[in-house]
């Protein structure tokens, strides 16, 4: 038996036209998910970087023997914008904000 032996011909077009928008609701849903999944893997790569990048300014400034927190902070945060430009683009941290995370990375280089 065959679909065609249930639906009669006068409903064939509706329905087409009704399982038509639901295959793309369906792809827009999974697409508006994918994207909002990629996005979400990037900005935690943006802020994976900037992290790595003060805590490597802080070692730097450790080891070239500046041990004033300002100082230390300032070195973190110049070496963050040298070398994670697009990290720093993308997440627009506050000035303030940046130099807590510094600080924050300062208490940790200095425990290990």
């Amino acid at each position: 038996m065959s679909f065609q032996a249930f639906i009669p011909a006068a409903l064939e077009p509706a329905l087409t036209e009704v399982v038509s928008v639901m295959a793309l609701a369906v792809i827009g849903w999974m697409a508006a998910r994918f994207q909002k999944w990629t996005g979400v893997q990037i900005e935690e790569k943006h802020q994976r970087a900037l992290h790595t990048a003060l805590m490597t300014g802080i070692r730097a400034a450790l080891e070239g023997g500046q041990v004033d927190k300002d100082a230390l902070v300032a070195a973190a945060v110049a070496h963050a914008e040298r070398s994670v430009p697009d990290a720093l683009k993308a997440l627009k941290p506050d000035p303030e904000a940046l130099a807590s995370i510094a600080a924050a990375k300062i208490a940790e280089a200095m425990a290990r």
